[in-house]
């Protein structure tokens, strides 16, 4: 029998993927981008990714399911934020662990150099 704290770790767990599953496309991670300066509708979002409207609406709608964007509407049109901005410290961690991990490969390989005739 499962215990309530194993399903509360399940769900975490689970939780956990589909996050880490809605930035795994390089698409929504610029979208974060763009919104990382303040909300915007779409039409500001398009020119910066070279998608298709309807593409767009998808990334978004994924961003939005995983509760990393929420929206609101003024007249006709709809301006997106990012709900919560640690996701951005989440981002940056990321960047300096493949930062890190690229100084190491190059001291590795400066190291691997054959010496010159």
């Amino acid at each position: 029998m499962w215990s309530g704290l194993e399903k509360k770790e399940d769900f975490l767990y689970k939780s956990r993927v589909e996050l880490f599953k809605a930035l795994a496309d390089v698409t929504r991670l610029k979208i974060l981008d763009i919104l990382r300066s303040g909300e915007c509708c779409q039409c500001d979002i398009l020119p910066h990714v070279y998608k298709s409207q309807s593409t767009v609406s998808q990334h978004i709608q994924i961003l939005k399911d995983c509760n990393i964007l929420e929206h609101k509407k003024i007249g006709q049109r709809v301006e997106y934020k990012v709900k919560d901005l640690r996701i951005f410290l989440v981002l940056k961690l990321v960047d300096e662990i493949i930062l890190e991990h690229l100084r190491r490969i190059s001291e590795t390989t400066k190291d691997m150099e054959l010496p010159s005739q």
